[in-house]
């Protein structure tokens, strides 16, 4: 049995790990054997130095104290040419980490090492049954079933100390609100501007342009590189729509990518079986930004959007390709119905999809000026909550399709998003949630009182509601809720 010719840049690389990273050479020390883990004579004493470095001194030897192996080289028995062979290494590791400025991440040199070991280990084995055993089947077996692998990444439970993950700070491609290498979802109406704001955000790193609520300025000085996006749409047509759009928003066009999508056909790519397609399309264009208009449009029809164990698996998938490429995925869904829940669970489907997205921005309309709309954060994970910020959907004309909206930010504004998703008044009826609301004002009107279980109960009993849906009607109709005396009750009233 042959080692596979990239074994050599393996070799190589677990050599220099077990020299310089302490990490590494603590799992490989507890698992040495006799004989070395290398097919190499050079490597095996370069590991056993190591290893017995480590035991001596707690720590990795380092490429640069060479004269410490020389000294212990010669209290060895081993030939002059494997010596020189450690010491060409080393001459070389010296040279290589200089010229890459540092050695790769552990949890990477522990793969590599778990790989190589694993690999010239079963090539003993092999060699082992064919040269000791041959034709004892039972010395065959029993030597195949005694076989355990080199584990360094955490045994067979797949846990690891939490001591040995690298800690790294989060990097934005819109700071506060859009992390690159992680998955962020806006939900929003129809017509609350999602693609809109999507068109937006890609035109900007299209030109390098500061994100929201900075302007289109092609000649500020604090413009970033420019960098290429892919741009999904299950409902909108790249030539009618998304390039117009893109096109009004200042984006560059010959840095986006755009699925053959239109006409109503189903898109072409969908979730998760396109994902590897779609993780070459990134590596490909080196795009920094995908945008997936709306999500459920490319979630296959055998995952039921609804069922939270269902959505995980093609979420967790698409968050591991976020992780590897580094990045950004911007999501889109549709509002559901519930007006009276927490903006939280107004997001279309299953709620593990503002869960699992680490970023969850929703939108919806200033409560006293219904012509202004709020885009607003529902749940960020890597960063203190940001101020909700106002935009426009304006007219723009295109040159060759007429006139097209695109975005125009107006600044940041204190309403959040329990402000903006109180449902307005539609063809002048009441939302569910008015009339609980002012069957309080009307129950309590006049100055009148009553204890706090007493306005539950009547509440409750009117309309069939939770208690959950009471108490967030109760806080809209500005019920102040006292207690009566030291031993008294709850009293709700409304002052004024």
């Amino acid at each position: 049995m042959k080692t596979r010719k990239r074994s050599g840049g393996e070799l190589r690389q677990t050599v220099a790990s077990m020299v310089t990273n302490t990490a590494v050479l603590e799992r490989v020390a507890g698992q040495w054997e006799d004989g070395g883990l290398f097919d190499a004579r050079w490597a095996n004493l370069a590991g056993r130095w190591c290893v017995d470095f480590f035991k001596a001194h707690g720590k990795a030897p380092g490429q640069t104290i060479r004269s410490q192996f020389d000294e212990w080289a010669s209290t060895t028995k081993v030939g002059e040419e494997t010596i020189e062979g450690v010491e060409r290494f080393l001459a070389y590791l010296s040279d290589e980490h200089e010229r890459r400025g540092g050695p790769p991440p552990t949890d990477h040199l522990l793969g590599v090492a778990e790989r190589y070991f694993n690999r010239v280990r079963v090539k003993r084995l092999a060699e082992t049954i064919d040269d000791e055993y041959n034709g004892k089947i039972d010395k065959q077996i029993e030597a195949v079933m005694g076989f355990k692998p080199v584990d360094l990444r955490g045994g067979a439970d797949g846990l690891v100390p939490l001591s040995d993950v690298e800690r790294r700070k989060v990097s934005w491609l819109w700071r506060d609100w859009v992390p690159r290498g992680e998955l962020t979802i806006i939900d929003g109406d129809m017509g609350s501007g999602k693609s809109q704001i999507t068109l937006d955000i890609a035109a900007r790193v299209s030109r390098g342009w500061r994100m929201p609520p900075g302007c289109r300025n092609p000649f500020d000085r604090d413009r970033r590189k420019p960098a290429n996006v892919i741009l999904l749409s299950s409902e909108d047509d790249a030539a009618t729509t998304i390039g117009p759009r893109f096109d009004v928003a200042g984006g560059d066009s010959n840095r986006a990518r755009v699925l053959g999508v239109g006409g109503g056909d189903r898109p072409p790519m969908m979730f998760p079986d396109g994902l590897p397609s779609l993780e070459k399309m990134i590596v490909k264009h080196r795009a920094r930004l995908v945008v997936v208009d709306p999500f459920y449009g490319f979630l296959s029809g055998k995952v039921d959007a609804n069922t939270d164990h269902k959505v995980r698996g093609p979420l967790r998938m698409l968050s591991d390709m976020a992780h590897r490429t580094g990045a950004a995925f911007i999501l889109t869904r549709h509002l559901n119905k519930k007006e009276e829940s927490s903006p939280l669970y107004r997001g279309g489907g299953s709620v593990a999809v503002a869960a699992h997205c680490p970023s969850a921005l929703i939108l919806g309309r200033d409560p006293e000026n219904r012509e202004t709309r709020i885009m607003a954060g529902n749940r960020i994970k890597h960063a203190p909550m940001p101020p909700s910020l106002g935009y426009g959907i304006e007219g723009r004309d295109h040159p060759e399709t007429g006139r097209l909206s695109r975005i125009e930010w107006t600044g940041e504004t204190e309403l959040t998003a329990d402000d903006i998703l109180r449902c307005p008044k539609r063809q002048g009826r009441p939302s569910r949630m008015d009339e609980y609301v002012e069957f309080i004002r009307d129950t309590l009107a006049d100055g009148r009182t009553m204890t706090s279980r007493e306005l539950q109960k009547a509440v409750t009993a009117e309309f069939d509601i939770s208690v959950p849906t009471y108490k967030t009607a109760r806080k809209l109709a500005n019920v102040e809720v006292e207690k009566e005396g030291f031993s008294g009750g709850w009293i709700c009233r409304i002052d004024g």
